[in-house]
């Protein structure tokens, strides 16, 4: 048996280049960023248009391997929104290596192309900047912007909302993107109003938008959403991130739905429901968890049992995942023997599987 083991950690295991195993990256979620540790690390946040970009090669190391090739690009963007920093209306250069052979074909590199658009974070002294990351530093967003301009966060903000009537994926995307990684959005509102027109990838994204944000009031057609397969590679990542936040659920006011989707027939979405029961420890719970103690999927009947444990403060039924494989069968039967004897009648006021509405 494995312990539950998050779509986000795996999205940050190593992606290798097949180029060669000597320039393995280490490869972040999509969706593990945060925007205000974003902006706090950045000496200038803008929005801008590229205009020249500019190379030239040099001998050094890209800091994953030995000495090679490498190509130091510089590409000057003029800065249309400015919203950390001192450089409005001026030209910043922004200067990067990468590799002068063709390992950004099978590997991630910065790429910065004359005349997009897009949003930076960027640090440095005078005409000097980089990325304040290779990875979250640099967005495709909309040039759609209101007027007047608003400083900091704020004006992020209202800035992206405004993005969000954009026509363009790849930007509402981003944009979508970046508002869920706010701490707390002014409301969530503008993202749901988008909902009845969104692509099926759009539509995903603002599903785990709301999710990073705790709305929970769309909860079941986000359930719905990731109980219907994709064959959009895309759509189906956005997919695994739904049921990732879906486990990460804390709040007892989710639990009433959470019920709902405990007996869902998607093995995945079960186990990011009873995964959140578990950490709502929510008595409410708990009947449904009695049930999972049957559930086919071993991950699921063990977090069961540590959710039970956690809400009876019972440790020593709460076994390590070792201690669970070797002996599953004596916890569950535990479990099963305390719903028998007193447990039952403890939580009778509890729902189990209640029916969708």
């Amino acid at each position: 048996m494995k312990a539950r083991i998050s779509v986000r950690a795996v999205a940050v295991l190593l992606t290798l280049s097949a180029a060669s195993m000597l320039h393995a990256k280490v490869m972040p979620s999509w969706g593990s960023e945060s925007v205000p540790q974003l902006f706090a690390k950045s000496s200038l946040v803008f929005s801008g248009q590229v205009g020249t970009v500019s190379q030239t090669e040099q001998t050094g190391s890209d800091g994953d391997g030995p000495s090679r090739l490498l190509l130091r690009v510089t590409a000057t963007v003029k800065v249309d929104r400015l919203y950390k920093g001192d450089a409005s209306g001026a030209a910043v250069a922004i200067t990067y290596d990468r590799p002068a052979d063709d390992v950004c074909a099978v590997s991630f590199c910065i790429t910065l192309k004359t005349g997009e658009y897009g949003l930076f974070f960027v640090t440095g002294v005078g005409n000097n900047y980089q990325l304040v990351d290779a990875h979250f530093g640099r967005w495709s967003v909309s040039r759609s912007h209101p007027v007047p301009q608003k400083p900091g966060l704020s004006g992020l903000e209202s800035d992206l909302i405004a993005g969000l009537s954009d026509n363009d994926e790849r930007d509402l995307l981003d944009t979508v993107e970046l508002l869920g990684g706010f701490d707390r959005l002014d409301s969530t509102q503008p993202l749901l109003d988008v909902l009845p027109i969104a692509s099926q990838r759009v539509k995903a994204a603002i599903y785990v938008a709301l999710l990073r944000q705790r709305d929970y009031r769309r909860l079941l057609n986000i359930a719905a959403n990731v109980e219907r397969a994709s064959r959009d590679t895309q759509v189906s990542i956005l997919q695994d991130r739904i049921l990732f936040y879906i486990g990460e659920i804390h709040t007892a006011a989710a639990v009433p739905v959470l019920l709902t989707l405990a007996t869902s027939r998607s093995d995945q979405l079960r186990e990011s429901v009873i995964h959140a029961l578990r950490q709502t420890g929510s008595p409410t719970g708990v009947p449904a968890l009695i049930a999972a103690l049957d559930d086919p999927i071993e991950v699921i009947r063990y977090d069961a049992v540590l959710g039970l444990a956690t809400i009876e403060r019972r440790p020593n039924l709460a076994p390590s995942v070792d201690a669970f494989e070797r002996d599953a069968q004596i916890y569950i039967d535990a479990w099963k023997s305390w719903w028998l004897e007193s447990g039952r009648a403890r939580y009778s006021g509890a729902t189990q599987g209640q029916k969708r509405p």
